[in-house]
């Protein structure tokens, strides 16, 4: 991934010789290191792997959001560049945009966060899934805001986000697997893999997709004085199954979200909630059983909701921060063991500040993985450690 980085420098370099009058662009470099050693207490609850059903395992990982990220600001437009770095990986490319600012609209072309149900906990140790967290994630998109005093309205247009290949099979019809393929096969591997779950005879349900139109996201901030900022937020998309069982049916799905804080003199808050149907059908990173199921011949919807909610106290030298998130997912319409499926997690953690810049996070957390569709209870985790950061 070298050629990543390097053409990173070689295009922000490039943005700040190529203004009018070969003008020098401000420039700036930052980003973050992230480490975290944890051990983690998981309880499979019903399932057993080599006839274990619990382990106890220790992680010293860097953090796969640790990041560095490039800043060029010529005249009125600015370009950015941001690269992820992880244990045992490679550069990834975060983030890559430009975004001219017109006084009254900027218009912004590139990678950049999604504008649904934008905003995050601080819980940070063993963070496999979102849990209550719509995560709209990171998305190549046109986007056009149109500030106010108080408010700012944007709009974003990306490709939709389809799953490209939906499979069910004879004797399991909760199972939706996305194959790697277009084909309508299955290699000896994935024909292990399902093998080992106990399911037999796939069957292909859909071969592709057909998306027309971009999946459309808006959101609107409002500011009403500096206690109660709030974001709402909404997502639509919808595309056509193409080949197999379902032919010609319609996945669609939308999202509502708000987002916001309650800022108080020695406390804050900080909140989301959201509504959706068939989030993980639109590509957003929502819980395993929150996509859209073909069940014969048709499509069958999944509504889900959920949220977080947290709290930090600042002090001079440490911040106290506390939290939970939830996540509902109603299967009631697929006729299936269950009929919905719960997962939540809560955590404490204390942040003390080595510098203004470095500093220590320990914590402890909870997940509880709820149950699958057959009704099998997936069981528990706890992680216990510390995370560190610095920001430069």
């Amino acid at each position: 991934m070298k050629k990543i980085f390097i053409l990173a420098a070689a295009t922000v370099f490039v943005l700040g010789m190529s203004a009018p009058s070969w003008a020098v662009a401000d420039f700036a470099i930052g980003g973050n290191i992230q480490f975290e050693p944890y051990w983690k207490f998981k309880d499979l609850g019903d399932v057993e792997i080599a006839g274990e059903d619990s382990f106890t395992d220790y992680f010293g990982d860097l953090d796969g959001s640790s990041r560095i990220n490039f800043k060029a600001t010529v005249g009125d437009v600015t370009g950015f560049y941001e690269l992820g770095i992880g244990s045992g990986s490679s550069l990834s490319l975060r983030h890559a945009y430009a975004e001219w600012d017109a006084g009254t609209f900027q218009l912004m072309v590139g990678r950049n966060w999604g504008l649904v149900a934008f905003g995050f906990t601080d819980l940070q140790l063993g963070w496999d899934g979102p849990y209550g967290n719509l995560y709209d994630g990171r998305n190549d998109q046109i986007r056009l805001t149109i500030p106010g005093e108080t408010w700012a309205f944007k709009v974003a247009f990306y490709t939709a986000r389809a799953q490209a290949t939906y499979v069910t099979t004879a004797d399991c019809c909760d199972l939706l697997i996305a194959a790697a393929t277009e084909a309508e096969l299955f290699t000896e591997e994935e024909l292990e893999a399902l093998e080992a779950l106990g399911i037999s005879a796939p069957t292909i349900v859909a071969a592709t997709t057909e998306a027309p139109i971009p999946a459309i996201a808006a959101a609107v901030d409002f500011a009403f004085g500096e206690a109660f900022p709030i974001t709402a937020s909404a997502f639509f998309q919808t595309y056509e199954l193409i080949g197999g069982a379902a032919d010609g049916e319609d996945v669609m799905t939308w999202a509502i979200a708000a987002n916001g804080r309650l800022n108080f003199e020695a406390l804050y808050f900080a909140y989301q909630v959201w509504y959706a149907q068939n989030p993980l059908s639109g590509g957003f990173d929502a819980g395993p059983y929150t996509a859209a199921a073909v069940v014969g011949d048709s499509v069958e919807d999944v509504n889900a909701y959920g949220g977080f909610l947290r709290v930090v106290v600042p002090m001079e030298t440490i911040t106290l921060g506390a939290g939970g998130t939830i996540e509902f997912a109603d299967y009631s319409d697929l006729d299936l063991a269950e009929d919905d499926s719960t997962r939540w997690s809560g955590y404490v953690n204390i942040i003390y500040n080595f510098t203004d810049n470095f500093y220590m996070q320990p914590e402890i957390n909870y997940f509880d993985n709820g149950d699958n569709q057959a009704g099998t209870d997936l069981g528990n985790e706890i992680n216990v450690g510390v995370h560190f950061q610095a920001n430069f």
